[in-house]
């Protein structure tokens, strides 16, 4: 024998008695030990029946050789005599005795699979099962019932869900005669096979119930573990959206606001979609949400509902999304928390969506720098958290926004001169004006000249002059935050005026 057979037997057999650690195993791992550690214990199962049926099975070739036996003593040992008969009778008896209790073993494991393949199989929930609107249920998507939608054939689940009930109703019903009809044939097969000796009564009940629950377990784990996932993504691949339809879905930016409108205190415009958005996101919501797993899938679902301008799905399809374990496909990110807050907010969820902005921000904090998102999400973050600061929605008022913005400013440099940013920096120094005049203090000289020149950038890159003009009205009583919109209603209009057409030669260079 080679030197290292002894030691690779030893690693093996510790190997297979080895118990697994499951708080230490990957979650890709975890069903190859689950069904690893089954195995082994059917394999130690029918080891021992194996065993005993082999000792069986000699005791009775013994007991049939021997002078008081059954076996008539003038044919067989007369011509063969005793240890003669023996060495005839016990390869039959091994093979019968084993092969009887294999036979009685595997027909019981067959019919515990069966009962485990029945009780496995995934029970989709179907479109008619979904609680209607009325009742507090979401409505089938937009554009579900439009063209013909394929999916795979539910006739087996409905038979495995009809034989199941009726399994188990009769079942419960007949438990008496049931037990009545097992005991009688154990002891049938103990009788022809051993003649109820060696405890064989005991040892195939033994078999038969260890069979049917092996074999139940089995088919059980492999019906909902492998064959559910095999359903499910045929039925997946049968209703998927095609590959370039998603890509038109996942290439909106967290920052595009068709996806959501920018958090602000007035009525922003709703961005007009594509075609090809538009065209894309239908597709998309084709697809019943009961039927998204995976983390990607319900955002690009929640995408194509805020596309749609349906922020309600959107805003629920975004929470349940941010309740759904990581998976890898779609991380909680900052771009991904101010989608959320952006559609939440246009759903009229504000506190969630204050919520969700702040996070993104703190998020943002701490994203190493090599890792940071693209320009545009890390300005629509600030845009929005410092808009909530001067509503009223998150603690700091305009001096929060201010320092906000400073720290924001001084140590990313693509942001210093964002027109968005820019402009809410002008907002937030004409709260500071109003509130000084409120309280009849004096404001700083250099004040309305930084407001002047936050104003003349921001418009001449792009801010449209209506957001300007929102800020200029002063009622009274003046409306509650975030109503209220008189930041610039103590700055000289006509100063205003002139900058929105382009008149007053202000810097636009940051101060």
């Amino acid at each position: 024998m080679p030197p290292s057979a002894g030691p690779r037997s030893v690693n093996i057999l510790k190997e297979f008695f080895r118990l697994p650690n499951f708080a230490a195993i990957r979650t890709e791992d975890s069903i190859h030990e689950t069904f690893w550690l089954l195995v082994r214990a059917i394999i130690i199962f029918g080891i021992l029946l194996v065993l005993w049926s082999m000792g069986a099975s000699l005791l009775r070739a013994a007991w049939l050789a021997s002078p008081g036996g059954p076996l008539d003593r003038d044919l067989f040992a007369g011509r063969f005599g005793t240890n003669g008969l023996f060495v005839l009778l016990l390869p039959v008896e091994l093979v019968r005795g084993v092969g009887g209790v294999a036979v009685v073993c595997m027909t019981a494991g067959l019919a515990g699979a069966l009962l485990g393949f029945l009780f496995g199989i995934p029970r989709p929930v179907s479109a008619a099962e979904t609680p209607p609107a009325g009742a507090g249920g979401a409505p089938a998507p937009a554009g579900l019932n439009r063209g013909k939608v394929w999916q795979s054939s539910t006739n087996l689940t409905q038979v495995s869900d009809w034989l199941t009930k009726i399994i188990i109703g009769v079942g419960l019903v007949e438990v008496k005669s049931a037990w009545t009809v097992l005991h009688d044939a154990v002891l049938d097969a103990s009788n022809w096979l051993f003649e109820m000796r060696h405890g064989s009564p005991l040892v195939i009940g033994a078999a038969v119930i260890g069979g049917g629950l092996f074999g139940f377990l089995f088919s059980y784990l492999y019906t909902d573990l492998i064959i559910a996932r095999l359903i499910a993504a045929t039925d997946a691949s049968i209703s998927a959206v095609p590959t370039d339809v998603q890509e038109q879905i996942e290439a909106i930016g967290a920052e595009d606001e068709v996806i959501g409108p920018r958090i602000s205190r007035i009525a922003h415009d709703e961005a007009t979609p594509t075609a090809q958005q538009i065209d894309a996101a239908m597709q998309v919501s084709r697809v019943p949400p009961q039927r998204l797993v995976s983390r990607h899938d319900v955002r690009m679902w929640a995408r194509a509902r805020a596309v749609l301008n349906d922020y309600k799905q959107a805003a629920d399809a975004f929470l349940r999304l941010l309740a759904m374990p990581d998976d890898g496909t779609s991380p909680t990110d900052p771009g991904l928390l101010i989608e959320a807050a952006r559609v939440l907010c246009a759903d009229g969820r504000r506190a969630y969506a204050a919520s969700l902005a702040e996070l993104a921000l703190q998020r943002l904090a701490e994203t190493p720098a090599g890792a940071l998102p693209p320009a545009g999400v890390r300005a629509a973050i600030v845009g929005d958290c410092v808009a909530l600061r001067l509503a009223g929605l998150a603690p700091g008022g305009p001096q929060g926004a201010l320092d906000l913005l400073k720290r924001i400013m001084e140590i990313d440099a693509a942001l210093a001169d964002d027109a968005r940013l820019r402009f809410l920096r002008a907002l937030a120094r004409g709260q500071q004006v109003r509130d000084q005049i409120a309280r009849d203090e004096p404001a700083p000289d250099t004040l309305p000249d930084d407001i002047a020149r936050d104003l003349a950038y921001a418009i001449a890159h792009g801010t449209p002059p209506s957001s300007v003009r929102a800020f200029m009205e002063r009622r009274d009583p003046p409306p509650p935050p975030p109503e209220r919109c008189d930041d610039l209603a103590f700055f000289p209009k006509d100063q205003i005026e002139a900058i929105l057409r382009g008149r007053q030669p202000v810097s636009t260079a940051p101060p």
